[in-house]
């Protein structure tokens, strides 16, 4: 009975995509947000290193593969 909901849910609507578009909008404006805040912190001397060249990445692939898959077209 779930399975039918999901389909039904999915099957005639673009409102999933448009979902994962604006998630992955989401992801590279907190990236983007991040980016900034590792610049202050590198010049305020406060940063631990490894850890925020991995977590920049993280968050820019994935805003990156989203957005990607929001724009497919149907």
């Amino acid at each position: 009975m779930l399975s039918f909901a999901f389909d039904g849910i999915t099957s005639f609507s673009m409102t999933p995509v448009h979902l994962v578009l604006w998630a992955g909008i989401l992801f590279l404006l907190a990236a983007l947000c991040i980016m900034i805040w590792v610049g202050v912190c590198i010049v305020r001397q406060k940063t631990v290193s490894g850890w925020t060249p991995l977590m920049l990445s993280i968050w820019l692939c994935s805003g990156c593969i989203l957005t990607g898959f929001g724009c497919l077209p149907p």
